[in-house]
């Protein structure tokens, strides 16, 4: 995840920390009734007020309580597909394990990580699409570690209630359905897809008798998606946020790279789960589960790539009866052997590079204040913070500072995170037509007109204080803070 996404999610924890559980879009300037509903980052803020965490522990906290969580659930569904505690432990590892080869692309070609224009177009899928398998996911934020949880959870428990259904139960599946997609929206089709076709078939077999609590996830999918839709409708912060926040598939070759040897083995692991398990509910799901997700990341939708969230855990467990497979085909001990190190080698050299990568990264970054800040800055921010209330604009000097001050303040910036500012290009645009030239007069025109209250400026190596001289003159400005580092002016008329 970067370091801009990670801000976004503090800014959320910040609102939560206020007491906000109806939660705005802190990134752009317009103003907004607060029509988010946010129980998770709620729930994260209040618990680092009592506890008296910071921002970050709190974030890293919840990250370790729910994989805590996530490992649970993998184990109850480990029980139901295997019965061999040995191979259960096998298979589970498979799954939270396994990668492709994106780390060998990435090595021999590392200049494509630093090419972010094609990044999403020519890498292979393992190296950035985080979601997609479990152990990459763990280390992102909170709120992809819980979309696994109830993905997990809704369609188990509509396979193990699948014989007694009961009124309460139904009113459970509905309401995690809901919860699913208030949370996470792009989920609605995966489970709506995945049950459909398991029940579908179930029907195929003269059993008709899961079409009701299909309908009741249906029910508790549609209840998520109006709300959804209603608030997008009714807030600009919102629709303007959605519009821009384009995540399309790229080509299938990255997601065959991305795959590596899980792909092969999962071909082969479905033979295996027709000729074992042809009549099995819980394989039955896993191979509806695994195979449709190729259909689903190339539906007509502007963020299809979200459907392959948590897709390596049935691809993982059907390539796991693959590589039974294979290994039972060895001829002698040191052949098996022979197998299953080599296929574990290239299974997990993708997983260990994807725990390396994100602390190179860090490493990298040490000066970088989206990573760690100063004392002037935190006291600025913290100033910033008392002075400012819900209804102020702050304009940043540059936007990747920009990005900071919801997460620490709780307060709308006209500049922040390219995906949640509405207009971003523009504003970005113009936020640097303000910085770099325009006469005075041309500038305060602009604060009005804008709403925009205060200007926080970050002093670095490409604009020093001498750069911003200007601001000590203006007769339109007041300063509140002028140190080292930051320099924050209130606009007084």
């Amino acid at each position: 995840m970067s370091a801009s996404d990670k801000l976004v999610y503090f800014s959320q924890i910040e609102q939560g920390r206020q007491g906000q559980i109806m939660m705005k879009n802190l990134h752009t300037s317009e103003p907004q009734k607060g029509l988010w509903f946010a129980p998770h980052w709620w729930l994260i803020g209040q618990t680092a007020n009592v506890l008296q965490l910071s921002t970050e522990v709190a974030y890293q906290l919840f990250r370790v309580l729910l994989s805590i969580i996530f490992l649970l659930c993998i184990a109850l569904l480990s029980q139901r597909l295997l019965a061999d505690p040995t191979e259960r432990l096998l298979a589970t590892t498979m799954v939270l394990f396994s990668s492709g080869w994106g780390w060998l692309w990435a090595l021999v070609q590392p200049s494509l990580l630093a090419n972010h224009t094609n990044l999403f177009l020519t890498t292979p899928v393992d190296i950035y699409l985080t979601e997609m398998a479990p152990l990459s996911n763990s280390q992102q934020s909170p709120l992809f570690i819980l979309s696994h949880i109830l993905l997990i959870l809704i369609m188990y428990l509509f396979i193990r209630w699948r014989s007694h259904w009961q009124w309460q139960r139904y009113v459970i599946i509905a309401g995690l359905a809901f919860f699913l997609v208030v949370l996470h929206p792009y989920d609605l089709w995966i489970v709506a897809a995945v049950l459909f076709l398991w029940t579908l078939v179930k029907a195929g077999r003269g059993n008709y008798r899961f079409w009701l609590p299909y309908g009741y996830v249906l029910l508790g999918l549609a209840a998520g998606a109006i709300y959804v839709y209603a608030g997008l409708r009714s807030e600009i912060a919102l629709s303007g946020w959605s519009a821009q926040n384009l995540v399309y598939s790229p080509p299938l070759y990255t997601y065959f790279i991305g795959l590596g040897l899980l792909l092969p083995l999962w071909l082969v692991g479905i033979s295996e789960v027709r000729r074992r398990y042809p009549d099995n509910a819980w394989w039955l799901w896993m191979l509806i589960w695994s195979g449709s997700v190729w259909f689903l990341m190339y539906l007509p939708l502007d963020y299809n790539r979200r459907l392959t969230n948590a897709w390596q855990i049935p691809l993982g467990y059907v390539a796991y009866l693959g590589l039974r497979w294979l290994v039972q085909r060895g001829k002698n001990f040191v052949l098996q052997m022979i197998i299953i190190f080599v296929a574990s080698t290239f299974l997990a050299l993708g997983s260990f590079y994807s725990i390396y990568l994100p602390i190179k990264i860090i490493s990298e970054y040490e000066t970088d204040e989206r990573f760690f800040q100063s004392d002037d800055l935190s006291q600025a921010l913290s100033r910033l913070k008392s002075i400012t209330t819900a209804k102020d604009v702050i304009l940043a000097s540059d936007a990747d500072f920009g990005l900071m001050i919801p997460a620490y303040t709780g307060r709308r910036v006209y500049v922040g995170h390219k995906h949640q500012t509405v207009n971003f290009l523009t504003k970005n645009q113009l936020s640097d037509e303000f910085w770099s030239g325009v006469t005075g007069m041309e500038r305060q025109n602009f604060l009005q007109q804008t709403g925009i209250t205060y200007l926080v400026v970050l002093y670095d190596s490409d604009y020093s204080a001498d750069y911003f001289l200007w601001l000590r003159s203006a007769d339109y400005l007041e300063s509140v803070v002028d140190n080292k580092t930051v320099a924050i002016y209130r606009v007084i008329k």
